[in-house]
Parts: structure tokens; C-alpha cells; sequence
């Protein structure tokens, strides 16, 4: 499967090497905005909401924090694709295996599934799945649900854009353990806004 393009860039590293890294990155795939994610090891409740896309010229100051907190920069070529979530639960007494995929379409982020409280588009669930001994499932034993709620898709965009008036215009580079809109700028939503 395709996978992005990224560079790492470990804690202890200078500003000046992470805007080269952004420089040669930004070159080798030829776009001019970076996404912004970052890794700290074992995460505690302080993590950084990365997944955001900002102009090369501004990975330096938006990134460099998170050098100096300890953590490794990952920086990746920007994307717009279809995000799916993967959830295997093995068989436990009296419950049989099973296989979930949430999905969202392009303009939404798989934080949007994991942390922003926004329901998938579209979700495909398999059970009896004996993960000791597998075999591709049939078509006819999946099933699958859409989100077709009256206004569904509005109430999603809605998410989507005040989650990103909270973390994206307010992302200064630096951990976070709160949630909310305080500190944040002033931001409108507006109903035919684009989310991509």
C-alpha cells in the first residue's frame, strides 16, 4: 500500500536542522506545506494533537518546541485521502473475534475518529472472526452502515472546523493536556466552509 513520505528528526536536533529537513522534504515531494507529527515515546496525558499542515517556512517555529520538550518531529508530505480506523478484537470467552473499519473522507483526520468525538461516514463490521486460524471473509458477511442522518454530514463539517479553530490556529508547537476553546482565537463557522 502507498505510504506517505516523512522524515524523522530526533530530539537534541537544532531549529536550523529541522528547517533543512522541512527544505529537502518539501523538494523531494514537491509541495510547499508540511504535516506536523510528533512522538514521544510513552505518551502521558500532555501529548501533542500533531496531524496539522503548515508552510514550510513555518515548520521551524511551530516544531522546534517540541525538540526542546524531548520529543522526535515527524514530518510528512501533506495528505487529503480517505482516513480508516482498524480495530481487531481477539475472541474471549463466550465473545467470537471481530474486525471494525470506521472511514471518513477526505478533509478529516483519523484524530477526528480517535479523539474528536466525530462519527464515521461510513463503518464496516465483521464477527466470528478466529484470528488463530483465518480465512478471508465473504462479501455477504459484512456489514455495513453509513451515516445517512438528516444533517449528518453538516454536524461533522461543524466538528471537523471547531476542532481545528481549537488545536490548528492555536498550534504553537507545544503539548497540550486541555480541551476546550479557551486561549483560542476568535474563529465563525460558516455552513458551506470546506473542510479540505
Amino acid at each position: 500500500m502507498p505510504v506517505l513520505n516523512a522524515c524523522l528528526i530526533e530530539p537534541g536536533h537544532s531549529a536550523a536542522a529541522l528547517s533543512t529537513s522541512a527544505h529537502v522534504l518539501a523538494a523531494a515531494t514537491g509541495t510547499e506545506t508540511l504535516m506536523i507529527r510528533s512522538d514521544g515515546g510513552v505518551e502521558k496525558k500532555q501529548y501533542y494533537r500533531g496531524g496539522n499542515t503548515f508552510p514550510v517556512e513555518e515548520i521551524p517555529s511551530r516544531a522546534s518546541g517540541l525538540l526542546a520538550d524531548g520529543r522526535a518531529v515527524i514530518l510528512a508530505e501533506p495528505t487529503n485521502r480517505l482516513t480508516v480506523l482498524i480495530r481487531m478484537d481477539r475472541p474471549g470467552p463466550r465473545r467470537p473475534g471481530s474486525l471494525t473499519l470506521q472511514a471518513l473522507g477526505p478533509g478529516y483526520d483519523v484524530a477526528d475518529l480517535t479523539r474528536g468525538q466525530i462519527p464515521p461516514q461510513v463503518t464496516a463490521h465483521l464477527d466470528n472472526i478466529d484470528w488463530d486460524h483465518y480465512q478471508p471473509p465473504r462479501w455477504n458477511e459484512w456489514n455495513l452502515t453509513g451515516d445517512h442522518c438528516p444533517g449528518g454530514e453538516n454536524a461533522r463539517r461543524h466538528r471537523r472546523l471547531e476542532r481545528l479553530a481549537t488545536q490548528t490556529f492555536t498550534d504553537g508547537g507545544h503539548l497540550d493536556d486541555t480541551v476546550g476553546t479557551a486561549g483560542g482565537e476568535q474563529y465563525s463557522i460558516l455552513p458551506s466552509a470546506s473542510t479540505s
